[in-house]
């Protein structure tokens, strides 16, 4: 006999499907805020995926998954994101959604830098001000998880996906200013995560980069940052490389759970977008249309319709701007009115949706 089983931990809950009495497949859904733009939504992340060995191939990981996205929807959840393997989860609705970035310094480039301020180990008392530090880099980041400074632990991952990681600080007058956290690796200097109050912080980062990579006789110090973050920028100028990718049906994948309270929780924002687009006369009625239903969104007092018809991973890859709303439009399975094109354009602009390797589940 077959039985499903929530089994509630602190942060989210793990599912279980039982043959009998065992636990042959399972999964955990972390129980998050992820932000589209600077609203936070509802986010279940996906992680654990694990079905035990003789038991594969009999449909219990579907079976788990199916059930997962139907649990997901009963507790309120908007979105739900996971970080997969390759063709594989596009079955239950998850697409490519997230970008991941790598950057590189050569360490005998990266020397230098100049260290203009105090640099110290990471201690448990310094997570709750780099916390509040990432909040208040990231507060309109879209894709970026909060984090709860009160409540944040510290880094939780490395790049290798391990709990071997450490971290620094960059101290000025007793107050920190700037942060980084690195892998554990005797041969390696990858930082998973940068944080700085302001540009002046920059020299001193990879300055503290620099030391670890001559400790550890690494040529390239590796950086995990979205590729737009402005210390990247700063790097340039010692010879920096950057490789954005974006995977092909795996890595980073999101799908839409609840559409009409994900859309509605977004208007707020979409009206602000409007404005800073300079299209806050526009009246109309978006009328999305997918797999998992119709939902109207109004802005103004009058207008006509306009029909947005695609499945909801497009969707949701347009809400994360992993995509343009153009390159969207190539695909066969999207409808649009063309009189909606430049107000969708205005409504989901293209960036970098990334989550910080320490959030990733």
């Amino acid at each position: 006999m077959i039985s499903i089983r929530h089994v509630p931990f602190e942060g989210g809950t793990k599912v279980e499907l039982l043959v009998g009495d065992k636990p042959v497949s399972s999964l955990e859904i972390f129980d998050l805020r992820m932000r589209i733009g600077d609203v936070a939504v509802r986010l279940g992340g996906i992680g654990g995926v694990q079905t035990v060995r003789e038991y594969r191939l009999k449909g219990y990981a579907r079976r788990l998954l199916e059930h997962s996205v139907s649990f997901m929807r009963e507790q309120g959840y908007h979105l739900s994101a996971l970080f997969g393997i390759t063709d594989f989860y596009h079955k239950f609705g998850f697409a490519s959604a997230l970008v991941q970035a790598e950057s590189s310094v050569a360490t005998r480039d990266a020397e230098a830098a100049v260290a203009r301020y105090e640099l110290r180990e990471f201690s448990r008392e310094d997570a709750r001000p780099v916390a509040e530090m990432y909040e208040a880099m990231h507060g309109q980041r879209t894709a970026s998880i909060v984090r709860d400074p009160a409540t944040w632990k510290g880094f939780a991952k490395g790049t290798r996906w391990n709990d071997q990681v450490a971290g620094f600080v960059v101290v000025s007058q007793g107050r920190i200013i700037g942060y980084a956290s690195y892998d554990l690796d005797p041969w390696r200097c990858a930082l998973g995560e940068v944080g700085y109050r302001d540009p002046s912080v920059f020299s001193t980062l990879l300055a503290g980069a620099a030391k670890l990579a001559l400790e550890r006789r690494a040529e390239r110090i590796y950086i995990y940052t979205p590729p737009d973050d402005p210390f990247l920028t700063y790097c340039r100028r010692y010879g920096c490389e950057k490789k954005v990718s974006y995977a092909r049906c795996s890595g980073g994948m999101a799908r839409i759970i609840n559409q009409g309270g994900l859309l509605g929780l977004l208007h707020p924002l979409f009206v602000r977008r409007l404005r800073a687009a300079g299209r806050e006369d526009w009246s109309g009625v978006f009328v999305f249309r997918t797999d998992l239903g119709e939902d109207r969104l109004c802005f103004g007092t009058s207008g006509n319709e306009l029909l947005v018809q695609m499945p909801q991973w497009m969707l949701a890859q347009l809400l994360l701007g992993y995509r343009s709303v153009s390159d969207a439009l190539f695909e066969t399975e999207a409808h649009v009115d063309e009189e909606a094109v430049p107000i969708l354009e205005a409504l989901f602009p293209q960036g970098y949706p990334y989550i910080w390797i320490s959030d990733r589940f």
